[in-house]
């Protein structure tokens, strides 16, 4: 059978889960019963799924024009609140990565670069593409990754809402400040044409994919995207799109879980183990203390501190109601510090451990 008819069948069994887990009331349904009927489907019918490289970069085209149509002259100017949160959490994060990365290594793992990527809270994608240019075993870190992935976006969405219904933290409720409304509330009226906000989105993802920007599709979409919000007032993006996205990422991150993954897990078994429970409590930890020094609210905290990836963290920040754009902004400094500390930290850390 042809690609075609297995790419079509692979976005037809991603969009059935969704369907499902909306029924079922389940957190960011489109999101995670895509990816979990994807997976299941991949482990039991080998070959039957299949979701080409170039379609990944379409989809993270269409995320990053969703976020930076969220992105609104308001919320640029208020990005400088974002400064203190970003240097606490990357400070945490480098503390957190170096930590984990030890524990695994030690409970196993082949070497120190494959267990820095492995743990590094940045996305399975971008953390896989980046692996080999630092010396890690990129099948590793996608099968690792792909836990802590598939963690955050089935059982996460629940547990922040659990946390937040039963407040299980310290402070008063704060009210979450989205950016749902529309920006044409406060503004003159303008939306930017539909042909101009593809043809921006399209070009800035192609463009920065080709310059190796890490996660460089959505990043130039959502640049692209936001600068038409700089001379209009909205940039119009169809609701279908962001659903597309949605199915797009869940079709990506479940084909990726093949029976070669599952033998390599067997292996890795108490590395992950200790990436999921050390993920949890960092993410907890590390969200208190932004909460504590900024005024977000705690959704918002969360997912800012969590360890899935840029396109998936926007995606339960915005069915989630948090403030969605700051938290794709704090997910994007956390992929660039990662480029620029990385290739100083994985030295010394070898040569302390080996």
């Amino acid at each position: 059978m042809s690609a075609v008819f297995h790419i079509a069948l692979t976005i037809l069994i991603a969009m059935a889960g969704g369907q499902l887990f909306k029924k079922l009331n389940i957190p960011t349904p489109m999101l995670t019963g895509s990816i979990v009927a994807v997976a299941l489907s991949t482990l039991l019918f080998p070959g039957l799924t299949y979701f080409p490289a170039d379609l990944k970069a379409l989809v993270q085209i269409c995320s990053g024009a969703v976020i930076g149509s969220r992105v609104s002259r308001k919320e640029l100017r208020e990005m400088r609140a974002i400064l203190l949160p970003a240097a606490m959490l990357l400070v945490c994060l480098i503390a957190f990565n170096m930590v984990c990365a030890i524990g695994m290594y030690h409970a196993g793992l082949r070497d120190v670069p494959t267990a820095m990527f492995a743990s590094a809270p940045g996305g399975i994608s971008d953390m896989t593409i980046m692996a080999p240019d630092f010396g890690a075993d990129p099948l590793y870190v996608a099968v690792i990754q792909f836990c802590p992935l598939l963690f955050v976006n089935t059982v996460f969405p629940g547990l922040i809402l659990f946390i937040g219904r039963r407040k299980l933290y310290p402070g008063p409720v704060r009210e979450i400040q989205s950016m749902r409304e529309s920006a044409l509330a406060a503004g003159d009226g303008r939306i930017a044409p539909l042909g101009l906000t593809a043809l921006l989105a399209v070009c800035g993802g192609l463009l920065f994919r080709r310059l190796g920007v890490p996660a460089g599709a959505v990043l130039g979409a959502v640049v692209g995207v936001a600068l038409t919000n700089v001379r209009y007032d909205a940039a119009y993006i169809p609701s279908p799109v962001k659903y597309g996205a949605q199915i797009g990422i869940g079709c990506y991150v479940g084909v990726q879980m093949t029976r070669q993954s599952l033998v390599i897990l067997q292996e890795a078994a108490l590395p992950v183990l200790i990436l999921i429970l050390a993920s949890l409590i960092y993410t907890y930890l590390c969200a208190m203390l932004l909460y504590r020094f900024t005024s977000f609210d705690f959704t918002t905290c969360m997912l800012m501190c969590s360890p899935g990836g840029l396109n998936e963290m926007y995606i339960v920040a915005d069915d989630l109601g948090a403030d969605a754009p700051k938290v794709a902004v704090m997910h994007s400094i956390r992929i660039l510090c990662i480029v620029a500390f990385f290739y100083h930290i994985i030295p010394v850390l070898e040569a302390i451990l080996q």
